[in-house]
């Protein structure tokens, strides 16, 4: 992080509170300017009141009366602090972790997939969404802090140079020595943060695994669990060992800090002592000398480290806004001034960790037909249909999306999507299908037609609470369980739903029987004329009355065409085509 970035980041972390809660920074202002306020009065009443009792300048009535209204005013500046910290603004914090939560979640999805490539980047993510948004009010208790610092040192300055220059000079000593010793640490605790971050998040990683139905099933059928917990305790051992040389180092500066101390507080009690046996001070000054020098320290040490202590804040906060600023991910532009339905892929490559998965891809794809992609296992139909999507970017070559609609701006607009890695949530039907922000009516219309297009109507009308049965339980006791099937029915109403011109769906009957596929294929062919299908599939059978193949080998697309004009070939597509015959 560049020293001249850490007051811009700490700024526009605030410029979020103001967002979050408008009320927030003011209402702590003022709160640390009566909170200074009290405390010198306090100071004041009290080294009167000890030496009127001292020296007998006040009767014992009126020192009672005294020391009522030194409780009185205790009592008021405690209540305000009571209603300012644990009323206002523990409200007030909830409203920002939520906002937080909102803010870098939402930033964090927009990114590009590609970033997740790199632990460095996962680490940030894992810091940033795990936070609860302590940066967004950070800065600004610091400015309070030093606002209050700087009008207590002013009172304090009068009185310990009033009293004896050489307070002032051991006031400052000690300061310096904490502030310099406090810079020392932060930058170890720093550096044990960034060390600790990839362990921690590995850490929180194993634990998930105990918490997911799925792998707690996988955990019950295989003695995987204690393999699992021998890598948990070989990264805490990683992590110490990691660690060590940090520790080590805070440990040898708690103990200078804690000697240094001790010499100074020494020499600050035996020059307080001679000051008043030599009768330089009264009793009641000496209390507050005695009471209050490691205040006045805290104060100025607080001032001379302000810039350093935002400078440190800026390295957290710069790790969020890594995630926060990263371009976020744009799906591709659709040309629109054009009456072409196509997608042109224009000598594309893409590689996956510098191993090529798609070579020499020329091909002009039309989008009001109903395609199929087929090949083999790892022969890169996934990658293609993700490329398509505009969910990974090619490493080399184009690719130039023709719609001539209004409302079709990028991919995004184009396609209904189901990947053959799909997710589902653990949220009701209905919220893991309704994508749009469309009216009521248009909503349960368009689910409708959904759930009916992927033949789900049955299951949902035989659930108590129809379309708003929660799935797996996570957020909601008594969770509906579905198929592998049914689940899949669910992503493939997910897609449909919205209307898009084009649906994407990339294995879609891989959970369902043979009957099942037989009926999602019918419907497919059967979508009105201009709406596309694009589906990769290992059914070579099914494949026969679609309007285009696309055969994949090796990372290359080795032939297209029609069903009939690729038998007629008899190449590889006739070879599928007759071992599934076989079969």
């Amino acid at each position: 992080m560049k020293q001249r970035n850490f007051i811009r980041l700490n700024v526009a972390m605030t410029k979020h509170l103001f967002v979050a809660s408008p009320h927030y920074f003011w209402v702590n202002l003022v709160n640390s300017l009566q909170n200074a306020g009290a405390f010198i009065a306090q100071t004041l009443l009290y080294k009167y009141i000890i030496d009127a009792i001292i020296y007998g300048k006040l009767s014992l009535a009126d020192v009672a009366v005294w020391f009522g209204g030194y409780y009185v005013l205790l009592t008021v500046k405690y209540a305000i602090n009571f209603l300012v910290q644990n009323k206002f603004n523990e409200i007030q914090k909830g409203r920002i972790t939520l906002y937080y939560k909102k803010w870098i979640c939402g930033e964090s999805v927009k990114k590009n997939i590609a970033l997740y490539h790199s632990p460095q980047y996962k680490d940030m993510v894992y810091n940033a969404v795990y936070g609860d948004g302590e940066y967004l009010i950070r800065f600004s208790e610091r400015l309070f802090a030093l606002i209050y610092s700087v009008i207590v040192l002013i009172f304090f300055v009068g009185v310990f140079a009033g009293l004896h220059p050489m307070m002032l000079i051991m006031i400052l000593v000690l300061a310096l020595k904490n502030m310099k010793i406090g810079s020392k640490k932060s930058k170890v605790q720093y550096e044990r943060y960034r060390n600790n971050l990839p362990f921690e998040r590995t850490n929180t990683d194993i634990h998930h695994l105990f918490l997911q139905k799925q792998y707690v099933r996988e955990l019950r059928l295989y003695p995987i669990g204690d393999l699992l917990i021998d890598k948990f305790a070989a990264n805490k051992q990683a992590q110490w060992k990691a660690d060590k040389h940090c520790r080590n180092k805070a440990i040898c500066l708690d103990v200078t800090n804690d000697a240094v101390d001790l010499l100074v507080h020494v020499a600050n009690l035996i020059v307080l002592t001679w000051l008043l046996f030599t009768k330089a001070i009264t009793v009641g000054e000496f209390s507050l000398l005695l009471t209050n020098f490691t205040t006045a320290v805290n104060n100025l040490q607080g001032i001379l480290s302000f810039p350093v202590n935002i400078w440190e804040d800026g390295k957290y906060i710069g790790d969020i806004y890594e995630v926060a600023d990263k371009e976020d991910f744009v799906f591709p532009r659709v040309q629109q001034d054009t009456q072409a339905r196509m997608v042109a892929f224009k000598d594309i490559s893409y590689a996956y960790n510098e191993e090529p998965v798609l070579k020499d891809i020329n091909i002009e794809l039309p989008l009001d037909k109903k395609i199929a992609i087929v090949g083999e296992n790892g022969s890169g139909k996934s990658t293609f249909m993700k490329l398509l999507l505009g969910l990974y970017r090619p490493v080399s070559g184009e690719i130039h999306y023709y719609y001539p609609e209004q409302n079709v701006k990028n991919s995004l607009d184009l396609f209904g999507i189901m990947l053959q890695d799909y997710r589902i949530f653990p949220l009701s039907i209905k919220e893991n299908i309704v994508l749009g922000e469309e009216t009521e009516e248009d909503q349960q219309r368009m689910l409708a037609d959904a759930i009916s297009f992927s033949e789900l109507d049955k299951k949902i009308e035989a659930q108590p609470n129809g379309t708003d049965a929660v799935l797996t339980g996570e957020f909601a006791e008594g969770g509906t369980g579905l198929s592998g099937g049914e689940l899949q029915r669910v992503a493939i109403s997910r897609a449909y739903y919205g209307e898009k011109p084009v649906l994407i769906l990339d294995e879609p009957a891989s959970n369902l029987d043979p009957a099942a596929q037989r009926h999602l294929m019918s419907k497919l062919r059967e979508l009105p004329a201009g709406r596309g299908v694009i589906l990769s599939t290992h059914n070579i059978l099914e494949t026969q009355n679609l309007d285009m193949v696309l055969t994949f080998k090796d990372g290359r697309i080795v032939e297209y065409g029609t069903p009939e004009e690729l038998l007629e070939k008899k190449g590889y597509y006739y070879e599928m085509y007759v071992t599934a015959l076989g079969e």
